[in-house]
């Protein structure tokens, strides 16, 4: 899930997804940097934190790379 940037912007505030998660029971987050690079990649579909002037998606290089595998 990514936390919104702007006030106008689709997504949570760092306090709605913390609000959020322990709902869900989750005791414990990672807050990323969430810049221009960030890019999510969840079920298939790729999610960057970037958008041009036209509302498209800006695709850059990712350096650093978190994995996270639900327990079966």
């Amino acid at each position: 899930m990514m936390a919104a940037q702007r006030p106008d912007a689709p997504g949570l505030t760092l306090a709605e997804l913390s609000d959020f998660a322990q709902t869900l029971g989750v005791t414990a987050l990672l807050n990323l940097d969430g810049g221009s690079s960030s890019t999510l990649y969840h079920d298939g579909q790729i999610h960057t934190a970037r958008l041009d002037a036209e509302g498209n998606s800006v695709e850059r290089r990712v350096k650093s790379v978190l994995i996270v595998k639900q327990a079966k």
